[in-house]
């Protein structure tokens, strides 16, 4: 008698037990696929919302950039000429103009020179050096100091009374000014450059000398320039460029400023002045410029349309081929389309005329609900700048009156909070992959233990048919042996 078993292919084998145990296993696994399949979907959800967050993300930034009333009223500034580059600082100041600009100066900054020394190692002098910053006026020769620029005192001593210590002493001493050393064939010189320009940054430079002469033209004193002193006795050194402001005549009329960036002289314009050039007139024109307005405007209805069509792909059931989106029939996602479009189909109660509704200023729904911009009514709601910033940028403790801007903002930033539907939704698919993933731990020690089991068990089935196979072949052979003898007989 022999017992038949699937062989392994290992020798002395009865029965295939890794086969067995594998089959055994597909079943004992049923539990953990199921949990896996669940907390595939759940990373799917998870994803499918990051997606949502980043549609809501994008409208609420172009909502965002409707809330400024200033953008409905834009002034762009233009030069005809290249005296002069002018921008737009504070729009809600500046009115449609145009402005006949002449450069005839420009502001500069005072430089000042030593005269030649050895090189720049060379031992100048110790005391101390006294900057102040002022004005000078050569009809009367005086020197006005700046009040509120109090003077700086640099000592000067054995560690840095060479020309480049004296330089690097300077510009460290915050005392608006920049200190350099220029060689050429005759030697090293110290110059000096106020830092802004301007008649009232004019420097004065004064020295307490430690060979006891403060003024002459040896020692720490070759570095003073007193404006109202004579040369070789207190304006020892070269004025090489004049503190002076810039002169522009605008309509007419002669202003100076101090600097070459001249904010003031036209309400909320700021002209950057490049280029004197006596009787050569700049024009600055101020104009409206709707195209800020009309590309925002298109923005947030693609921003709306990108929102619709990324909910739709995510919810949708295709009946032909009986496929889901990953967010079909969730409820939270469905609740967030709603919000969001009947925010924007709502009618807003408004005192500025007709301007109540998107369609009113050229932003029509679509029967698939998407928007589009009717770019003739566009232009026509953005010729009435102050109606249209109110109908986007209005606020108000009554959300009817809110402007839909300021309404959009509002509910995107309810939805993306830390409380909102979509962070608490995202929060509640974390927590069920992280608890599904314990549960997937606890399975995968069971089945090991389950797959250890089975694998001794069979193993040891596996041992005993082989000795009883090893019996039955003995007997076999006993068998064989006596009908052998039995027949010779």
């Amino acid at each position: 008698m022999a017992i038949s078993a699937t062989s392994s292919g290992s020798t002395g084998s009865q029965i295939d037990v890794p086969t067995i145990v594998s089959q055994l296993m597909t079943i004992e696994k049923r539990p953990l696929t199921a949990l896996q399949t669940k907390e595939a979907g759940a990373q799917a959800d998870i994803t499918s919302y990051a997606r949502v967050q980043g549609a809501v993300g994008a409208l609420q930034s172009a909502a965002v950039a409707l809330t400024d009333a200033k953008a409905f009223n834009p002034i762009a500034a233009t030069v005809t000429g290249d005296g002069l580059t002018a921008a737009v600082t504070d729009a809600a100041t500046v009115s449609a103009s145009r402005f006949a600009v002449e450069v005839q100066t420009l502001a500069s900054a005072q430089a000042l020179a030593s005269g030649a020394l050895a090189a720049s190692t060379t031992v100048v002098g110790t005391g101390t050096i006294t900057l102040q910053r002022g004005a000078y006026n050569t009809g009367s020769n005086t020197f006005t100091a700046n009040a509120t620029l109090p003077p700086v005192t640099i000592t000067i001593d054995s560690n840095n009374n060479t020309l480049a210590g004296i330089r690097d002493a300077i510009n460290k001493s915050n005392a608006g000014v920049t200190a350099a050393i220029v060689t050429d064939a005759n030697g090293a010189r110290l110059t000096v450059l106020a830092n802004d320009t301007g008649a009232s940054n004019s420097l004065q430079i004064t020295t307490a000398d430690g060979d006891g002469n403060n003024t002459d033209s040896s020692g720490l004193s070759q570095l003073a320039f007193d404006p109202t002193a004579t040369a070789g006795n207190g304006k020892n050194m070269t004025q090489t460029q004049t503190a002076a402001n810039a002169t522009v005549v605008i309509n007419g009329l002669t202003l100076s400023s101090e600097s070459n960036l001249y904010s003031g002289a036209i309400a909320g314009v700021t002209l950057n002045l490049q280029k004197a050039a006596l009787g050569v007139t700049n024009t600055v024109a101020l104009t409206q410029d709707t195209s800020g307005v009309r590309s925002q405007i298109n923005t947030f209805a693609a921003a709306y349309n990108t929102l619709l069509s990324t909910m739709s792909d995510l919810t949708k059931y295709n009946a032909s081929t009986k496929q889901a989106g990953p967010l079909n029939g969730d409820t939270t996602a469905r609740a967030i389309q709603n919000q969001i479009s009947n925010s924007l189909r709502a009618v807003r109660n408004s005192d500025f005329g007709d301007y109540k509704t998107l369609s009113d200023i050229g932003v029509q729904f679509q029967k698939d609900g998407t928007l589009k911009v009717n770019d003739t009514a566009l232009n026509n709601a953005i010729g009435n700048p102050t109606k249209l910033a109110a109908f986007f940028a209005a606020t108000s403790t009554d959300p009817t009156a809110q402007g839909f801007a300021v309404r959009i903002n509002n509910v995107a930033s309810q939805l993306l909070g830390t409380h909102g539907s979509l962070q608490t939704r995202t929060d509640g698919l974390h927590s069920q992959v992280t608890r599904l993933q314990r549960q997937e731990e606890d399975e995968n020690t069971r089945l090991l233990t389950v797959q250890q089991r089975l694998t001794n068990q069979y193993a040891a089935l596996d041992a005993q048919l082989q000795t009883i196979q090893s019996t039955s072949d003995a007997l076999t052979s006993a068998f064989a042996a006596l009908n052998a003898q039995t027949s010779t007989k």
